[in-house]
C-alpha cells in the first residue's frame, strides 16, 4: 500500500507511526506505574487505618465490650470501598463486625496472622494484630473491593488517552510542517522530471534549495538537463542538415540521372543486337543499374521529406485510408494474388499523407516477403490504455529475431536484390513516420510463418488496456476483405 503513496504522504505515515508507537509506548509505562503507585498507596491507606481502629478498639478488647467495638466500625459507613471489616479478640473471637451489606448473611472466617498481613488478590485484604504492653488483645481485619483503584484507574486511563491523543495530533501538525523540508525539494524535482519527460523540454530546471543530499540531487539533474539540453540542440541541428542534404542531393540529382537514364534506354532500343554480345550485356547492366539509382534516389527524396513536411493533425478515418492504399496497390495485389483482410479500423489524430504512406509501405512489404503461398494479410485494430494498437499480420517468410534492431536502419538489406528488390529504406521511413506521430513501432515473427507489425498511436481518452496481439485472435474470424 505505501508504493502507492507520494513522498509526502510517505512520510508522514512512517513519522506518524514512528511518533504513535514511541508516546503509545510511553503511555502504557505511565499506566503500568500508576497501577502500582495506586496499589501501593490505597494499601498503606488501608493498613494506617486498621491501626488507628486497632487503636481505638484497645479497650473495647480489653474489657470485651462489643458494643463499643461495633460503633468504632461503623464508621466505615462513609467509606463505600470497605466491604467487611472486624475486630476480634485474642482468641479469634468476634467482637464486632461490620458488612456493607446489610442483608448479607455469608459467614466469613478472615485470615488473621499474628503479624500485621496485607495481601491483593480480587479484593485487598488487611489484617493487623492489637497490643497492649506486650499482650495481644485481639486482631482488626478489614476487606476493601479497591473501588477507589478502579476509580482512578479509569481516570488515568482517560487522561493518558487524551494525552495520547492530543501528542498525536500535535505530532501530526508539526509533521506536516516539518516535513516539507525534505519532501519539498523531492516533489519539486519530480515534478520538473514530469514536465520535461511530457513536454521533451530540456531547458527547465528544479530549484536548488537546500545544500543537502537532495541539493546534491538536485544539482545533479539540473547538470544532466545542461548536457542533454546541448546535445538535443547540436542532435537537432545535425539532423535538420542531414535532412536538408538529403532532399537537395536526392532532389538535384532526379535531373542528370534523368537524363543518363533516357539516353541508356535509347542506346538499348536501338543498338541492341546491332553491336557485339559484350556491349549489349553492358549496356542492359547500365540500364539496370540506372533505374536501381532514380528508385534509391525517389526513396532517399521521400525519406527526407518525412522530416521536413509540416504536419498539421486533424482526425483522420484509418479504414479510408486503407481503401486508398489498397487501389494504389491494386495491380501488385493482384499479381500476387493476396488477400488482405481489414477489421474494423477507428478515426484517429494523425496526418492522411504520412499514415497512407506508413500502411503502404507496410502493405507491400508484407506482400514482397511472401513464401510459397499466396499472400494472406491482416490488418487490425485495439485499444490500448493509452494508444491505439495497429497490427499487420502476414504468412510470409518472417524475420530472425537477432536482426530487430537492423530492420528499422536505413539501407539496411537482409536479402539481396536478386532475392526481394528494394533499397532497405521501407521500414526506415515507417519508423519515422512513426515517430513524427508520437506514436511507437515493433515487431513479432516467427521464422518461415509470420511477421507481425505493431504500430501504435495515443490515445486522447482515457481506456482499459486491451493486448493487441488478443484483439487480433478475437477479430481474426470475421474481418472484412
Amino acid at each position: 500500500m505505501l508504493e502507492r503513496l507520494t513522498i509526502r504522504q510517505k512520510l508522514v505515515a512512517i513519522l506518524l507511526a514512528t511518533c504513535s508507537v514511541a508516546v503509545l509506548l510511553s503511555a502504557i509505562a505511565f499506566m503500568i506505574l500508576s497501577e502500582f503507585t495506586l496499589r501501593n498507596l490505597v494499601q498503606k491507606e488501608i493498613v494506617s487505618l486498621s491501626g488507628v481502629i486497632g487503636y481505638n478498639a484497645q479497650a473495647s478488647l480489653e474489657f470485651k465490650v462489643g458494643e463499643d467495638a461495633q460503633n468504632i466500625l461503623n464508621g466505615f459507613s462513609t467509606r463505600e470501598s470497605v466491604i467487611f471489616a472486624g475486630i476480634y479478640t485474642a482468641d479469634r473471637v468476634p467482637l464486632a463486625e461490620y458488612r456493607r451489606s446489610k442483608d448479607s448473611t455469608q459467614k466469613f472466617i478472615p485470615k488473621l496472622p499474628l503479624r500485621e498481613f496485607s495481601h491483593i488478590d480480587e479484593f485487598l485484604h488487611v489484617s493487623q494484630p492489637v497490643s497492649l504492653d506486650g499482650r495481644l488483645l485481639g486482631f482488626v481485619y478489614i476487606r476493601d473491593d479497591m473501588r477507589e483503584i478502579h476509580t482512578l484507574r479509569l481516570q488515568t486511563f482517560g487522561m493518558v488517552l487524551l494525552f495520547l491523543l492530543a501528542a498525536l495530533f500535535v505530532s501530526y501538525l508539526l509533521l506536516i510542517k516539518l516535513q516539507a523540508l525534505i519532501s519539498g525539494p523531492i516533489m519539486n524535482l519530480a515534478e520538473t522530471a514530469r514536465q520535461v519527460s511530457e513536454e521533451k523540454n530540456y531547458s527547465l530546471r528544479a530549484v536548488q534549495e537546500t545544500q543537502d543530499e537532495v541539493g546534491f540531487l538536485i544539482e545533479s539533474f539540473n547538470s544532466m538537463l545542461d548536457q542533454i539540453e546541448l546535445r538535443d540542440e547540436d542532435l537537432v541541428r545535425s539532423n535538420k542538415e542531414l535532412e536538408q542534404f538529403a532532399y537537395v542531393a536526392s532532389h538535384d540529382l532526379q535531373e542528370p540521372l534523368r537524363m543518363i537514364s533516357s539516353y541508356l534506354q535509347l542506346l538499348h532500343r536501338r543498338y541492341q543486337g546491332k553491336l557485339d554480345a559484350d556491349a549489349d550485356e553492358f549496356i542492359g547492366f547500365a540500364v539496370d543499374g540506372a533505374k536501381r539509382m532514380q528508385v534509391l534516389i525517389q526513396d532517399l527524396l521521400a525519406f527526407s521529406r518525412v522530416g521536413t513536411r509540416k504536419i498539421e493533425l486533424q482526425q483522420v478515418k484509418v479504414g479510408k485510408i486503407l481503401e486508398e492504399v489498397k487501389t494504389t496497390l491494386n495491380p501488385l495485389i493482384k499479381d500476387t494474388k493476396a488477400s488482405i483482410h481489414v477489421g474494423d479500423l477507428p478515426e484517429i489524430l494523425g496526418e492522411p499523407n504520412l499514415l497512407n504512406q506508413l500502411f503502404q509501405n507496410l502493405l507491400t512489404n508484407a506482400i514482397k516477403y511472401h513464401g510459397e503461398k499466396d499472400p494472406e494479410i491482416f490488418i487490425l485494430a485495439a485499444k490500448g490504455d493509452h494508444e491505439w494498437i495497429f497490427s499487420v499480420r502476414d504468412n510470409g517468410i518472417g524475420i530472425d529475431l537477432e536482426f530487430a534492431e537492423k530492420i528499422f536502419v536505413i539501407f539496411q538489406r537482409l536479402h539481396t536484390k536478386e532475392e526481394y528488390p528494394g533499397t532497405g529504406i521501407g521500414l526506415a521511413i515507417c519508423k519515422k513516420i512513426v515517430e513524427r506521430l508520437h506514436g511507437k513501432i515493433w515487431f513479432e515473427s516467427v521464422k518461415g510463418e509470420s511477421t507481425t507489425f505493431y504500430v501504435s498511436f495515443p490515445l486522447r481518452e482515457e481506456t482499459h488496456p486491451v493486448s493487441a496481439w488478443d484483439a487480433y485472435q478475437e477479430v481474426r474470424g470475421h474481418g472484412t476483405t
